[in-house]
């Protein structure tokens, strides 16, 4: 299937200036996301989304990685539609290149953790062979974090809990939590008609074939310092197990 990655990385950022292209473990964080694009074994076309020319950080990492850039156009700047953005993008590559893509791929630029195996590759071979509209991945809610075990705090730090299901059947153990799924930030793949639909009503959403792939945590997009610090943790980790592997690799005898 003929696809085409867009990974959107908008300047401004209220909570976290400059996450895009913050470095985190030693690589600015699109990095990892272009890297795994390219990984992919589908072999997609990966393009990054600017909403300002003067973002000089984001254009110098697509030119050292010779990534095409698109620079859309300030009646879309403002905008939140990511679906009309989405369209606009592929619309313009598809003119531009005379090709027509099946699946468009959409992939946070803020999202560093990315999960095995390519999630691009699963999001294809998916959509390959169900006959869905749209597919994004999403990690199970562990007990702890379940809606059935949240409290509300009262006056005097009296609690109570949130869910109505412990009032109604009394004690619950979490091995009975029926599981809950919460989106893993790593954006999502559509159908190219989709695309369109969605830019020009993004409330037919609620009408299509939406599905889910499962992936493991930790997966994430990174919004706060508190985010940053976590994925340095995990992505140092990562680096750590992938140096002791290939430590204990025999040496090859490269002198014949």
């Amino acid at each position: 299937m003929n696809t085409l990655v867009i990974i959107p990385a908008r300047r401004e950022s209220t909570r976290l200036p400059g996450k895009n292209h913050r470095v985190i473990a030693g690589k600015p964080c699109i990095q990892y996301v272009i890297e795994d694009a390219r990984a992919a074994k589908c072999q997609p076309d990966v393009v990054i989304l600017s909403d300002h020319e003067d973002d000089h950080n984001i254009h110098s990492i697509a030119r050292k990685m010779s990534v095409p850039i698109w620079v859309e156009p300030k009646t879309l700047r403002d905008s939140r539609d990511l679906y009309k953005k989405l369209a606009w993008t592929v619309r313009g590559i598809e003119k531009k290149e005379t090709s027509i893509y099946d699946l468009v791929i959409q992939q946070y630029a803020n999202s560093p953790l990315r999960p095995v195996p390519n999630v691009i590759d699963r999001y294809v071979q998916f959509l390959e062979h169900i006959d869905a509209d749209a597919v994004s991945a999403f990690v199970q809610i562990p007990h702890s974090w379940h809606p059935w075990n949240v409290y509300r705090r009262l006056d005097d730090n009296r609690i109570t809990h949130h869910s109505e299901v412990w009032r109604t059947f009394g004690y619950i153990g979490s091995e009975d939590f029926p599981p809950l799924f919460a989106d893993a930030s790593l954006g999502g793949a559509f159908r190219r008609r989709v695309i369109e639909a969605r830019a020009h009503d993004r409330r037919i959403m609620v009408e299509q074939d939406n599905r889910m792939i499962q992936v493991d945590w930790p997966c994430f997009d990174l919004n706060t310092m508190d985010d940053v610090e976590l994925a340095e943790f995990y992505l140092q980790r990562r680096q750590e197990k992938c140096h002791q592997v290939t430590s204990a690799l025999p040496a090859t005898n490269s002198s014949g």
